[in-house]
């Protein structure tokens, strides 16, 4: 099961990098995780000037990307998440 959990957790990072990639057209763009008790904090760092089209209008975009991942990490493996965009 632990094996399985980082395989999909690593496979969600990798989604989220590959979703950063599609918005922005940066090439400073890094994201993490942290798996903190039961809860998965992923975290993209971007450059301020890219971070608004991860964002979206009114927050759209990032509103869709974070019930993504939650519904994958509770589905998976009962575990809730979220993503959060810092600046850089």
């Amino acid at each position: 099961m632990r094996q399985t959990k980082n395989k999909t957790l690593d496979q969600c990072l990798h989604l989220l990098m590959e979703v950063v990639d599609f918005l922005t057209s940066s090439e400073d763009a890094q994201c993490s995780m942290d798996l903190r008790d039961d809860i998965v904090i992923f975290t993209v760092k971007i450059p301020q000037e890219e971070a608004g089209r991860v964002i979206g209008k009114y927050g759209d975009t990032i509103k869709s990307i974070r019930s993504v991942f939650y519904n994958v990490t509770m589905s998976q493996h009962r575990l809730r998440s979220n993503v959060i965009v810092e600046p850089i």
